[in-house]
């Protein structure tokens, strides 16, 4: 379960990133660079990176949950 949890994070991820490179070439210049680095702020306040570092941290914390 917990493997499917980090898979399905991850592909989460590469969505919200080829979401960021579509804004890139269909906004006008300065929104589309304002739009791209809230989604960033956002990502990474929620804990985005955490689903790509060292697998076991990221399935220590999904145990500690309960899942």
């Amino acid at each position: 379960m917990r493997w499917l949890l980090q898979i399905l994070v991850m592909f989460s991820d590469l969505l919200i990133i080829a979401a960021c490179v579509a804004v890139l070439f269909c906004i006008i210049f300065p929104m589309n660079i304002l739009v791209v680095y809230a989604t960033y702020r956002v990502w990474k306040e929620q804990g985005g990176v955490i689903a790509w570092t060292h697998s076991k941290q990221f399935l220590t914390n999904a145990k500690k949950y309960g899942l």
